[in-house]
């Protein structure tokens, strides 16, 4: 059992028993498999994708102009609950303190209704709310989108590799730089690595000890499953960040040629997505994530298993606060299925948001069971980069066992 602890993008682990964005968009894919430009990179619909997906993690999907203006005017704290302080910022134009202040001001009220009532009209007229003020599909996936292109602006691709001092090959092969030895030939030497070498250790000439080679490093065929806990415990930044996360996972693994699959639940399966290389499909699906009632992780893990290929290394990546609070014995029950996942080969990483103490201790037993992976995230915002981190772990390693 690995168990690391994330906090601000640091690792301390201890053993226990880019391309640039606009690549995303511009693929040489089917018209299917294409996202819309124009929505993404338009500062006002960039906006307006922000306040839905703040929406969407807090479970509101009914944009009714009177009923949210009484909602802030009658009861503001309560509200402020309610949408969050991000959603009432974009939905008003005003910062939530501000308008706290100034509820009781008759002409500040009338400005108020009539921001409120002027932006969810926006909405309507692209497209994003619909003849009774409900969330578009549309919205959805446009918003899991846009707000997932600055997470894909910050995770380039020479910020991870195989293995420390990795490095990519003019053909696109991925190698390791390592000492020479016999067995390597001439076109194997790393110049600029072994000049650098010989400059530092004043040689006038490049001496043997100096030689550096490129060793091939074999990359195996990964499949991902992302499992998201969409219980009513992941509300909020947990969600948000981890629809965030799988969606930035998702593009790096499909730029690797590797698929990736979906698998949602809470104490039931609320959809499944086989591994796949379209980007749009995995989109369109963690757009249309919920969050509500428990959590059946022994479920998840079980229903997760067949949905790989064979000759596959196979990574199942859940990310949950692990309280299992489904079933007749939820604990053992998920105990049993991390056994089912080790036998069957499957490498199980739990990424743990927002762990107590007791959910840590559970989530410790679940990848003991299964001889996996356990992060102990702080800060939900981390995720993308250990999600990343992880899928590239597997990448270099020949088999699971």
């Amino acid at each position: 059992m690995i168990i690391r602890s994330i906090n601000s993008s640091k690792t301390t682990e201890s053993n226990e028993g880019d391309e640039n964005v606009n690549s995303f968009l511009s693929k040489k894919e089917s018209e299917e498999d294409k996202l819309p430009r124009d929505v993404l990179f338009d500062d006002e619909k960039s906006d307006n994708a922000r306040l839905i997906y703040e929406a969407a993690s807090h479970n509101l999907a009914l944009f009714v102009p009177d009923s949210m203006f009484l909602n802030l005017v009658e009861n503001f704290r309560n509200a402020r609950k309610l949408y969050g302080e991000t959603f009432i910022r974009l939905l008003t134009g005003f910062d939530p303190d501000y308008i706290e202040r100034n509820l009781k001001i008759p002409e500040f009220k009338k400005l108020l209704k009539k921001k409120i009532t002027d932006k969810i009209q926006e909405l309507k007229k692209n497209d994003l709310l619909d003849e009774n003020y409900q969330l578009t599909d549309l919205a959805y996936e446009f918003s899991i989108v846009e707000t997932s292109l600055k997470e894909l602006e910050n995770v380039k691709s020479n910020s991870f590799s195989f293995r420390k001092g990795s490095v990519k090959s003019k053909e696109g092969i991925t190698d390791e730089i390592v000492k020479f030895t016999p067995n390597f030939s001439i076109k194997d030497v790393a110049i600029r690595n072994t000049v650098r070498k010989a400059v530092s250790r004043n040689h006038r000439q490049i001496q043997i000890e100096d030689l550096s080679v490129y060793e091939h490093i074999n990359e195996n065929k990964v499949e991902t499953i992302i499992c998201i806990d969409a219980s009513s415990s992941m509300k909020g930044e947990k969600i948000a960040n981890s629809k965030k996360a799988a969606l930035v996972l998702a593009y790096k693994s499909i730029k690797n040629h590797d698929s990736v699959g979906l698998l949602v639940f809470q104490d039931r399966i609320v959809d499944r997505v086989k591994p796949t290389k379209s980007l749009k499909e995995i989109v369109s699906h963690v757009s249309k994530i919920r969050t509500g009632r428990m959590t059946n992780l022994a479920l998840a893990i079980k229903e997760a298993i067949p949905l790989f290929s064979k000759n596959v290394t196979k990574n199942l990546i859940i990310i949950t606060d692990a309280m299992p609070t489904s079933g007749e014995e939820p604990l053992n029950q998920t105990l049993n299925a991390a056994l089912l996942a080790r036998e069957k080969k499957v490498h199980l990483t739990i990424v743990g948001v927002g762990l107590t103490k007791e959910t840590t201790e559970i989530a410790k037993k679940i990848v003991d069971f299964s001889k996996g992976v356990l992060y102990i995230v702080k800060n939900p915002k981390d995720l993308d980069v250990i999600l990343i981190e992880e899928y590239y772990s597997l990448k270099s390693k020949t088999s699971f066992s």
